[in-house]
């Protein structure tokens, strides 16, 4: 038995919208993902620190945190990288998750 014409039947027009409405759910649950990992890997990495944990009010300017072991490297470069592959995979997912469950096309 061949499922060539069985996988390349064309979706009905009930079909795509629900493609659609998965598409838009999908792309808010990876949205929602990147935003909330993002702000929150921010809020925590609080760059205004010297090396040695102590808070600054002075980072940006000469000689900051000089007594202190200088200014800490920040980390949200790296926590954007995570926030962005994370988003990515709560849309693929979900998308994934949702087109099984609600696209027939038997």
């Amino acid at each position: 038995m061949s499922l060539g014409p069985v996988l390349n039947k064309p979706l009905t027009e009930a079909q795509k919208k629900r493609k659609r409405i998965i598409n838009y759910f999908s792309t808010l649950i990876g949205v929602a993902l990147f935003l909330s990992v993002t702000i929150t890997g921010f809020a925590w990495d609080g760059s205004a620190r010297c090396s040695d944990g102590w808070n600054s009010s002075s980072i940006g300017r000469q000689g900051a945190c000089s007594h202190h072991g200088g200014v800490r490297d920040s980390l949200k470069f790296p926590i954007l990288i995570g926030s962005a592959f994370l988003g990515l995979w709560g849309y693929a997912f979900t998308y994934g998750k949702l087109e099984g469950y609600f696209i027939k096309r038997v």
